[in-house]
């Protein structure tokens, strides 16, 4: 089951998360050998999105990762609500959603 967590983007600025991956009796999960993929899109039917998380593992046995929406990347974003997931593909392949929610894009007013 994935867990909810509501977003705010700053237009412009960079994005970042630092994701904690755990079990149920909150020890880190070793993440090596796995990848994360998520996207910010208008609607969940939505054929085009808005942006692309980018991954990076930082302790991978202390199960630790970094999403992450570039400024120049966050700058092209619309402002408004959207919604977002972000999935973990486990080193079996398996696939878990690890959060969901709406992602909320404030305007830039620097240019």
């Amino acid at each position: 089951m994935s867990g909810k967590l509501d977003i705010t983007v700053e237009q412009g600025a960079t994005f970042t998360r630092t994701i904690s991956i755990k079990d149920s009796s909150n020890a880190a999960i070793n993440i090596t050998g796995s990848s994360f993929a998520g996207q910010i899109r208008k609607r969940h039917q939505s054929s085009t999105k808005q942006a692309d998380f980018d991954f990076n593992i930082t302790n991978a046995s202390g199960g630790i990762v970094i999403a992450t929406i570039t400024a120049t990347n966050t700058g092209s974003m619309e402002p408004g609500d959207f919604v977002y997931d972000i999935e973990w593909t486990q080193s079996d392949s398996s696939v878990t959603r690890l959060l969901e929610g709406t992602a909320t894009v404030t305007p830039q007013v620097t240019r």
